[in-house]
């Protein structure tokens, strides 16, 4: 939306697979193992069908996102739930303590599957096993491949750990780890948009003040796409021409050919729409734009 160059790096001609050993998975099983999932997440659980997965989101009672997560429905009163492996264990330990008397067992799976990241042809020839589909990046699609740990693995040409991380960020679908578990409401990282919050389905934590902010418009920061010619983190500051806060960085990866970072940003929308030159670090960002529409409710 400004500040464009066309010498930004872009992800649309990767290809390749990738295994990716910074996801985790959480086995949820039982039968009451979809209703209560259906309870603590952001996402319509109860009608996610067998061998069908969505994005989803586990909140705290303010209605921040503490982890982020792709749920698979297996069938058979079974789960899984794709999430950062570094936010495994604390999402593991919030949702036990809600069991209660329900009928669930949650156990981290991780060693029962291996997943590998698939991109641009090999995500379109792709079958044989459980398959995610993930937000393209510029155009390129991508694909997680989740099977057994002892299946063997999707052949074809290697993708490096670091594309795949970058093309991550160029989607514009922030994956919500450590770094800033806590920090935003689903909205700001227009989680909405990418098919990730129900707003018609029952209580879950932090339900009430996500379907507050949507329909009274308090939603002033969203998720936006930019480039950075510097090493900056999740968790960095976003100012305005004036010095002042503007937004924050979510998610970030090095761009190839050390050319600086890609970076999914919640900033403001106005200093957005107004083109405000805004900067992290004293860097600016460049080539501000969502690679998605912003859902209208």
């Amino acid at each position: 939306m400004n500040n464009t160059s066309s010498a930004i790096p872009t992800a649309a001609t990767l290809s390749g697979c990738v295994p990716l050993p910074h996801l985790g998975v959480i086995s949820v099983s039982g039968a009451d193992a979809v209703t209560f999932l259906h309870g603590q997440l952001t996402q319509d659980i109860a009608h996610l069908a067998p061998g069908a997965s969505a994005l989803a989101a586990l909140c705290n009672p303010k209605g921040r996102v503490l982890a982020s997560m792709y749920a698979l429905h297996l069938g058979a009163d079974e789960v899984l739930l794709i999430i950062s492996a570094d936010v495994l264990e604390a999402t593991l330990a919030r949702l036990r303590r809600y069991v209660l008397r329900a009928k669930v067992q949650l156990a981290d799976a991780s060693g029962a599957w291996q997943l590998v990241g698939l991109m641009g042809e090999a995500a379109k020839t792709a079958t044989d096993a459980h398959l995610i589909a993930l937000p393209p990046a510029d155009g390129a699609p991508r694909v997680l491949w989740l099977d057994a740990a002892d299946t063997p693995a999707p052949q074809g040409e290697s993708l490096g750990a670091a594309q795949w991380l970058f093309a991550e960020v160029r989607s514009g679908a922030a994956r919500v780890g450590a770094a800033i578990s806590g920090a935003f409401v689903p909205q700001m990282l227009c989680y909405e948009s990418l098919g990730a919050v129900n707003f018609q389905k029952g209580c879950y934590p932090g339900q009430e003040i996500v379907a507050r902010s949507q329909y009274r418009g308090a939603i002033k920061r969203r998720a936006f796409v930019a480039h950075i010619a510097a090493d900056i983190a999740a968790g960095d500051e976003v100012l305005d021409e004036n010095g002042q806060a503007a937004g924050q960085i979510a998610h970030t990866a090095p761009a190839p050919n050390n050319n600086g970072s890609a970076v999914i940003a919640a900033l403001a929308q106005d200093a957005v729409e107004r083109a405000t030159p805004l900067t992290v670090r004293a860097a600016p960002l460049l080539d501000i734009h969502r690679p998605y529409e912003l859902l209208e409710i």
